[in-house]
């Protein structure tokens, strides 16, 4: 039994994240490149917290400002 009720998205987030990283070893090292090392699994567990934290475990239309009115702040959830 699933303890959260969710569509696909939070296991397609982390296995995204899993498959980048595989894909993005690479290029590790390179100028621009900021993401290496464990900061894949802590992006794993981000978008984990993110589902465990609450409503709404989704930000439809992120890109826009409105999207983020009812979404609190939280310390710690940063690279």
């Amino acid at each position: 039994m699933n303890k959260l009720e969710d569509d696909g998205h939070a296991s397609k987030l982390v296995r995204a994240l899993a498959h980048g990283q595989v894909a993005c070893e690479k290029f590790e090292g390179k100028d621009g490149f900021v993401i290496k090392g464990n900061m894949w699994e802590k992006l794993g567990h981000m978008a984990i917290d993110s589902v465990e934290a609450g409503e709404p475990h989704w930000v439809r239309s992120c890109g826009f400002e409105e999207a983020w009115e009812k979404i609190p702040m939280r310390e710690g959830a940063r690279l």
